[in-house]
């Protein structure tokens, strides 16, 4: 396969990498002289492996002349789209975007949603209670729930969290429901006051005033930089 790549980039044939694809690519020497789309979630471990390429974790996907590199999971499909507007027109790719029950493309500059939390810790208690939270973001759980979930009591935890992350679970949990917010109001179309209720908030006041403290502005300044990107 190695051969088979590098004889069609002799040949000047467009090379596409797919999520980890990308590695492939870059481990053949095809990347050099390339910006590279890269996954924040495999970020850390292509900086760390070719820290000579320039890698991009902040785009859905990078075309870049003959080599063209996406991020994986819906960014596959806005790839795909641009495609086809390139070689097709713009209706056939809004049609295989519906057909694909997506309703808008989105341009290769438009931010990948990042992770919830850059926090990191090696005990395994605290990193299974935080997964839990973080797949319970629209139905916060109760301190006791999370401690009887990873059995220890919910002083221990409270002491553990505080020690490996420097805050309490439900200060974190509260910071992973903003940020997951934050990327909401940047990725979707979703209204503000959806994007409340499924981040575990009752009212949109109550929202807007734990959003404005913790960022420093309304949802809908943040929302408003993207609308532009979403619409060039």
């Amino acid at each position: 396969m190695g051969a088979y790549l590098k004889r069609a980039a002799s040949l000047h044939v467009p090379l596409v990498g797919l999520c980890t694809g990308s590695f492939i690519l870059a481990r053949l020497g095809l990347m050099q002289q390339y910006r590279t789309c890269v996954s924040w979630f495999h970020s850390n471990q292509f900086i760390g492996e070719f820290p000579e390429l320039e890698a991009a974790s902040d785009e859905l996907f990078v075309v870049d002349r003959d080599r063209l590199t996406c991020a994986g999971g819906t960014s596959v499909v806005h790839l795909a789209a641009f495609l086809v507007e390139r070689h097709c027109n713009k209706a056939q790719a809004a049609k295989a975007l519906r057909i694909l029950i997506e309703t808008m493309p989105l341009s290769a500059n438009t931010p990948q949603p990042q992770p919830l939390f850059t926090e990191e810790t090696d005990n395994v208690r605290v990193r299974k209670a935080m997964l839990l939270i973080e797949r319970n973001l629209g139905t916060p759980l109760s301190v006791d729930f999370i401690a009887q979930h990873v059995h220890v009591s919910s002083r221990h935890l409270e002491r553990l969290f505080l020690a490996e992350i420097g805050m309490s679970p439900s200060t974190f949990a509260m910071k992973l429901r903003l940020s997951n917010a934050y990327n909401l109001l940047a990725t979707t179309k979703n209204s503000i006051i959806d994007i409340a209720m499924q981040c575990g908030f009752q009212s949109n006041s109550h929202f807007a005033r734990s959003f404005r403290g913790a960022h420093g502005m309304t949802p809908s300044q943040v929302r408003e930089p993207f609308r532009s990107i979403c619409s060039n």
